[in-house]
């Protein structure tokens, strides 16, 4: 950019802020498991999901090192994410009719991100309780995917 002689300005080219550089997409999905949670936006980024409130404000924002693993329902339209916090796994439901486009735009974003050479392996054990019975039992997640055991069923 160069000013003419009638224009008043500069010649310095001003570099954009690195985060404005990041690659990310919105969606429209609810909190819960239904159209009567709130409304919320989630902007996917190369560097994990911030969750945004209809007034812009940010609601929560997740490091994708954090996810310990991610599932969706096209049935039911639910993107499943399980997130571990301190020494706990966290589930948090998210209605949306893209669940199928916004799990592949996070998996892509993870894999475009790449891992870091510092986190824990994803996965594990966790203690769960049949809510019928009171029976405790355990939730194994791995990369194959999700087992429930109690003593009397798998």
């Amino acid at each position: 950019y160069h000013p003419t002689p009638t224009q008043n300005g500069n010649d310095i080219d001003l570099k954009p802020l690195g985060s404005r550089l990041l690659h990310r997409q919105s969606f429209t999905v609810h909190q819960g498991t239904d159209v009567n949670g709130p409304l919320r936006f989630m902007e996917v980024r190369d560097d994990g999901l911030v969750l945004r409130s209809v007034d812009g404000t940010i609601v929560e924002r997740w490091w994708y090192e954090r996810l310990v693993n991610m599932t969706y329902s096209p049935k039911t339209k639910l993107l499943c994410l399980w997130r571990r916090n301190g020494g706990q796994t966290q589930l948090h439901k998210y209605y949306t009719r893209k669940c199928k486009e916004l799990y592949n735009c996070i998996k892509e974003a993870m894999e475009r991100g790449g891992t870091p050479t510092n986190v824990p392996e994803l996965g594990g054990e966790f203690p769960v309780q049949d809510m019928n019975t009171g029976e405790g039992g355990l939730l194994q997640v791995c990369l194959e995917g999700v087992g429930l055991l109690f003593s009397n069923s798998k």
